[in-house]
Order: structure tokens, then sequence, then C-alpha cells
């Protein structure tokens, strides 16, 4: 029984560690999932999975990857948003609150 405390502790430790030597703190990641589940979930849905063809599955999408895009979203590099509801949402969000949204997507399944 101590044994699997202990691997647990290990484990939550090794994964906060990894978060904060990206740059995103528990409080990042306790804000990113309020943006995601606020905003995000209305096309995306709320785990991320979408059942929209239109809309892209986010869930478990590399968090590098995903902050590129927001950040494409909002300087109009990345154009093909007809509607430019990417764009007004990427322009909200502050490069840290980006990374972090990208980081809380990641942890999606």
């Amino acid at each position: 029984m101590k044994f699997r405390w202990l691997v647990a502790l290990a484990a939550g430790a090794l994964a906060a560690s990894a978060l904060l030597t990206q740059g995103v703190s528990a409080a990042d990641l306790a804000k990113a999932q309020q943006i995601a589940t606020r905003v995000c979930a209305v096309c995306h849905g709320t785990d991320g999975n979408s059942t929209l063809a239109t809309n892209p599955v986010l869930a478990g999408q590399h968090a590098d990857y995903t902050a590129a895009q927001l950040r494409a979203f909002r300087s109009g590099e990345r154009a093909n948003d007809p509607n430019r509801m990417m764009r007004a949402v990427a322009d909200k969000l502050s490069d840290r609150e980006i990374a972090a949204v990208a980081e809380y997507i990641s942890g999606l399944r």
C-alpha cells in the first residue's frame, strides 16, 4: 500500500515539474480550463472532441502545434477562418494564456 502511495506521489511530482519547466503553472492551467470550457467548448466540444466535421478535434493535440495555430490566428497569418471566429478568440488571449490553453488541451483525451 505504501509503495502505491509513493509511486503516485512521485508521478504527481514529475507531472508538476514538467509543467513548471514549460512555464505553465497550476493557476495557468486552471484558467486555461475555464477558457476551454467557456470558449473553446462551444465549437470544439466540452472535452475537445468536436462532433462537427467543420470544427477539428482538439483533444490530445500537441501543445506546441496548438499554441502555434492560436498565435497564427491572432496575427492573421492563418486566415482560412471565414467567420473570423478563431481570430476573435485568439485576439483576446495573451501569450501565457495561449501556452496554458494549449497545454490543457494536450491533456484531453
